[in-house]
């Protein structure tokens, strides 16, 4: 495993015991219940796709410090 995938490794073992959120702080506006729904499908946050986790913008239109914490490992990966 390279530099990389190992910060990654270490990022997802630091926060593993962070619960998954059952709802987001959001607004209603910019970012829907379908929206919702996929961000917090049944999956490890690091199966999401990047098309989903960019629907994610923390602290702007969806999300607040403790979903960051949720998601914050899988941003080492998203592109």
């Amino acid at each position: 495993m390279d530099q990389w995938g190992e910060a990654s490794a270490a990022l997802y073992a630091a926060f593993a015991q962070v619960p998954k959120p059952t709802t987001l702080k959001r607004c209603p506006h910019c970012f829907c219940d379908e929206d919702e729904e996929q961000l917090l499908a049944p999956v490890p946050v690091r199966e999401l796709s990047s098309e989903i986790v960019d629907l994610y913008a923390f602290c702007y239109t969806v999300g607040d410090l403790d979903d960051l914490r949720y998601f914050s490992p899988g941003s080492s990966t998203w592109s």
